[in-house]
């Protein structure tokens, strides 16, 4: 049977609050050239859609370019207010 519990602390990564990379400082407006091996792990494509979800997350959108298949290319730019 299921039991209720009155507290519990997850030891996971996620439930700190921290990622595994710095969101903050790359959507901060700045334009960021990102190097697959270097800056992020997975595969480009994968990685830019986790960049688009992390910008959706914070209220703006993102602009993208890979000029190379190792390097992304991003810029946060903030959705204005209606």
């Amino acid at each position: 049977m299921a039991e209720k519990l009155e507290e519990y602390e997850f030891k996971n990564q996620r439930s700190t609050g921290k990622g595994k990379y710095p969101w903050d400082q790359w959507l901060d407006g700045d334009v960021w050239q990102l190097t697959h091996g270097e800056d992020f792990t997975t595969e480009v494509a994968n990685f830019r859609s986790w960049a688009y979800h992390n910008a959706r997350k914070r209220g703006g959108t993102l602009r993208t370019n890979n000029p190379s298949t190792d390097v992304l290319i991003i810029q946060f730019v903030q959705k204005p207010v209606e």
